[in-house]
């Protein structure tokens, strides 16, 4: 799989970024104590375009206003040294802001182009093992993210519908809750990194 040059390097660079910032994230989460297998934070950045170059940079949220874009970082850590089965993570969609609408079209457009290799691709995981390299593993078919409409009871793969009045719908962005993910098998000591954007209502 190969992208256009500049954007593997930084992804990869947001790693240790992600991690040092969870500490003081405007948004984070963590999933039980420190001995718990599974170990959940998520941080939030403003999506800003660099004056300069053009070019798009993730900054910490100091302030925000109506219209803003921000990234989710969701980093999960399996703390065992046994791997584990059936992780599904989600992020919340908190009230206040409504899921990036381009970001929802680029993931159905993903589902028409999905052997197309040489795009970056809209939704993507980066997994690393201890001791081992970072690498970005493009998500698709039932690695997609998915959905909610009732605060994470249930979650649906893309295109999501709803029933009104018994007429199937498709459900519009300011209608999710949540955002889930199905990362199967996590190794232990694996990480994995995933990312959402929401904008500011």
């Amino acid at each position: 799989m190969t992208y256009p040059g500049g954007w593997l390097t930084g992804l990869l660079a947001g790693i240790s970024a992600v991690l040092i910032f969870s500490g003081v994230a405007a948004a984070q989460e963590a999933v039980g104590e420190a001995e718990t297998a599974l170990s959940v934070v998520i941080a939030q950045y403003l999506v800003e375009e660099d004056p300069e170059t053009g070019e798009e940079v993730l900054r910490p949220v100091e302030e925000a206003q109506p219209g803003d874009v921000l990234e989710y970082v969701v980093v999960s850590l399996n703390r065992s040294e046994g791997a584990l089965a059936g992780v599904m993570v989600r992020g919340p969609i908190p009230e206040g802001v409504t899921l990036l609408d381009e970001w929802y079209e680029e993931i159905l457009q993903s589902l028409l182009d999905k052997d197309d290799d040489e795009t970056p691709p809209p939704v993507y995981a980066i997994r690393q093992l201890p001791d081992e390299s970072a690498r970005v593993v493009r998500m698709s078919g039932d690695q997609l993210p998915q959905f909610s409409l009732d605060g994470a009871k249930t979650f649906s793969r893309p295109p999501v519908y709803y029933e009104e009045d018994g007429v199937r719908k498709p459900a519009t962005v300011n209608m999710f809750t949540d955002v889930g993910w199905d990362l199967n098998v996590l190794a232990p000591g694996e990480q994995v990194q995933v990312r959402y954007r929401v904008r500011i209502d």
